[in-house]
């Protein structure tokens, strides 16, 4: 899973210094890039991690309940 969010920290910061290199003129078109590559990711990859951190806790609650 770490290396998953590896790889697509790596190509975030890929798109974003194409968007800062090769699109200074439209900043609303390199904008929309931004979010589309870097935003959505990093904030599906958050998401997911919490999602895992609560089922990890309620798993930990269950299973000291039913000792």
């Amino acid at each position: 899973m770490l290396e998953l969010g590896v790889g697509r920290a790596l190509g975030a910061l890929a798109v974003l210094a194409f968007v800062v290199v090769f699109l200074p003129e439209r900043p609303l078109l390199a904008l929309m890039i931004v979010i589309a590559f870097v935003y959505l990711p990093v904030y599906r990859l958050l998401r997911r991690w919490r999602e895992a951190e609560s089922n990890d806790s309620d798993s930990t609650r269950r299973s000291g309940r039913e000792r």
